[in-house]
């Protein structure tokens, strides 16, 4: 039995006059509003209730994948601990599932909702309630000659 669902996304909507969109990623301190120069567009999507189906996504047609794999690192309050111990469990998930020779991952983001508490540090992040990608084709690239050594950046 299916329980499919209508939600409303929010996407982002680009200034009328054509320039770039921002948001400043720390919320106003004083207002503990972010400041940007956009507006929501939102949208009634109907989301589909894939339970049953899970083996029909595949990480090479669909860009994701179900898996049951507990994680050992559970904490996630340290910043050290979650790069120490849950990167090295997930860069072996990673090769594990694609079978990758190699995996970097490049840093982590912890959000908790904190109602009452303004967004305004990297220690306070609460969860982005839009429809977003974290890198742009450029910044992606530009992540991978950051983190990798010169002579394995132009590989990939």
């Amino acid at each position: 039995m299916a329980f499919d669902t209508t939600g409303t996304l929010k996407y982002f909507l680009s200034p009328p006059d054509g320039s770039r969109l921002y948001t400043n990623i720390n919320a106003d301190s004083v207002t503990g509003e972010l400041v940007r120069n956009w507006t929501e567009d939102p949208h009634d999507v109907r989301i589909e209730d894939v339970r049953g189906k899970e083996a029909l996504y595949k990480l090479d047609s669909a860009g994701f994948q179900f898996g049951r794999e507990a994680a050992k690192h559970t904490s996630f309050l340290d910043d050290d601990e979650i790069q120490n111990e849950y990167y090295l469990e997930s860069i072996d998930l990673i090769k594990k599932v694609t079978g990758a020779s190699s995996a970097v991952i490049f840093d982590h983001t912890i959000r908790r909702r904190r109602p009452g508490e303004s967004d305004d540090s990297p220690q306070k992040r609460q969860p982005v309630a839009l429809v977003h990608v974290d890198q742009t084709t450029a910044s992606a690239i530009a992540r991978v000659h950051r983190h990798l050594p010169p002579e394995e950046a132009p590989s990939l």
